[in-house]
């Protein structure tokens, strides 16, 4: 049972409710959270500023998500999800390879649509989707909102998070190097500093 409710929230429908779960956990249980995120640390030994991901949880929040029957599927459903989606949060060699074949097979499948007369969904069709930019709308509205509120959550998934907003960076120079129009890149330039202010 354990196994066929993971994998069933590997389908995508279930994405935002799952993430809708996590903000709901940190909501009810602010007091609990609070103070776990770890800060740009002068004292961690890190040149760059990164953050510090690796501090141990409470014993209250390890409690809180073994005891407690819900909030142990919760994981169990969360983080077979989260390994799925994580491409987006690897190197950006790792990520770039990854996404080239994620969008082999939508292109299969947007073939075959057009074979068969049915409409093409723009995420499948070859001819006219601008990678780059469709790999920084799916991390911006999807891989995004759901990192951004485990974090909150799991610190230790910082360093995920952070690889993440990375990447979408070097998908945006890649997309300003296709040549959108000045008012494109000023729309999602804008879309993409407002989901920075929500980063924890």
């Amino acid at each position: 049972q354990v196994c066929v409710e993971a994998i069933l929230y590997t389908d995508n429908q279930r994405h935002f409710g799952l993430v809708k779960e996590l903000e709901t956990v940190y909501d009810m249980n602010r007091d609990l959270f609070s103070g776990a995120l770890p800060t740009e640390s002068e004292d961690s030994g890190s040149s760059n500023g990164a953050r510090d991901a690796t501090a141990e949880l409470s014993a209250d929040v390890v409690e809180f998500f073994s005891v407690r029957g819900e909030n142990v599927r919760l994981l169990q459903r969360f983080f077979v999800h989260f390994a799925d989606q994580s491409n987006s949060m690897k190197s950006f060699h790792m990520s770039e390879s990854w996404a080239s074949k994620m969008f082999a097979e939508f292109f299969l499948q947007g073939d075959r649509e057009r074979d068969l007369g049915l409409p093409v969904h723009p995420l499948r069709d070859r001819h006219t989707l601008n990678r780059p930019l469709a790999q920084a709308n799916i991390i911006e509205l999807c891989i995004a909102p759901m990192s951004m509120a485990a974090s909150l959550i799991m610190p230790g998934l910082l360093m995920c998070e952070d690889m993440l907003f990375e990447n979408l960076d070097k998908w945006l120079d890649e997309w300003k190097e296709t040549g959108p129009s000045e008012d494109d890149w000023t729309r999602v330039s804008e879309r993409i500093n407002k989901l920075r202010l929500y980063k924890p």
